[in-house]
């Protein structure tokens, strides 16, 4: 006949002992060896758990997630005000023109329409991406953005890299 214990954390099931999951039972016996973290399975056998370090594991990460998600929506508003800053300094200087056919016509209607467009469109998708922060897909998703807007900042460093040199090379006096 084997004894109960009294504690109200343990009862008795069909594969011996059943442990409620509680911190600080790492170290007790079952009858069938060590307890292991996790759920006892009745039925299962001796020695059957299912572990519960998967959901502590995926809470974590996904905390970290979080925070890296808003890491590169910060990096993306940054790099995007940069970009509109640099669109609008080079169609005045004529440097470059607007390829976007949406944000060239928004464009003919001004400077602000243009940061309008552009803080709409950034809001839009980073509130879409702050309330998913937690989810795989966002991460990534933000990540391809930010990897994308990397690319036109370096775009918008050859083009002054580029006038630089024309610059240099122009005849003196040379209208530029």
């Amino acid at each position: 006949m084997s004894v109960v214990p009294s504690h109200p954390h343990w009862g008795k099931g069909a594969d011996g002992w059943i442990a409620e999951r509680r911190p600080g039972l790492a170290g007790m016996q079952k009858p069938f060896g060590p307890w292991t973290p996790g759920w006892s399975v009745p039925g299962a056998g001796p020695g059957h758990t299912v572990s519960t370090a998967a959901p502590e594991r995926r809470v974590s990460v996904a905390l970290g997630r979080g925070v890296r998600v808003v890491t590169l929506l910060a990096a993306i508003w940054v790099i995007s005000g940069f970009d509109y800053l640099h669109t609008v300094l080079a169609v005045q200087a004529g440097l470059a023109d607007e390829c976007n056919p949406l944000a060239l016509w928004v464009l003919q209607h001004g400077d602000g329409a243009l940061l309008a467009f552009k803080l709409g469109i950034v809001a839009c998708a980073s509130s879409v991406m702050f309330l998913h922060r937690s989810l795989a897909l966002t991460e990534w998703l933000a990540l391809g953005v930010f990897v994308a807007l990397v690319f036109v900042a370096l775009r918008w460093n050859h083009l002054y890299e580029l006038y630089a040199f024309v610059d240099r090379m122009a005849p003196p006096g040379y209208p530029l």
